[in-house]
């Protein structure tokens, strides 16, 4: 099976992807972060729920 290549964009965004290779959505992907810090999240999480920096970076939620 051939490998496939995925290029990152996100708008105003210093992310830098350094994974590799990709085996499937549920599959954590390596980032390196705006700060320097690397840290990992699935495909899925990093598009669509915007969870785009490393746990220093994230601003603190709202309590319930």
């Amino acid at each position: 099976m051939g490998s496939k290549v995925f290029v990152i964009r996100a708008k105003n965004s210093e992310i830098i992807l350094l994974s590799t290779e990709y085996h499937g959505f549920s599959q954590k992907l390596l980032f390196k972060c705006s700060c320097g810090q690397n840290f990992e999240k699935t495909f899925t999480k990093f598009k669509k729920n915007n969870q785009r920096n490393c746990s220093d970076c994230v601003a603190p939620r709202a309590s319930r």
